[in-house]
């Protein structure tokens, strides 16, 4: 947080990681094959899209 672009620092909290894995995979339609064969594999429309961009 309060980071400038100037100065960027490694993400290390593993929720954050984790929230941005999530929308990164489904934003871009790229899973594992875990998820895949989970059923969790599905993209997200360009409201929910947008919802999450402000969200993150």
């Amino acid at each position: 947080m309060g980071q400038s672009l100037s100065q960027k620092e490694e993400i290390t909290d593993p929720t954050i990681k984790l929230i941005m894995a999530y929308y990164y995979s489904h934003t871009l339609n790229k899973f594992t094959d875990k998820a895949i064969a989970d059923g969790m594999n599905y993209p997200w429309d360009d409201g929910y899209t947008t919802f999450m961009n402000a969200w993150t």
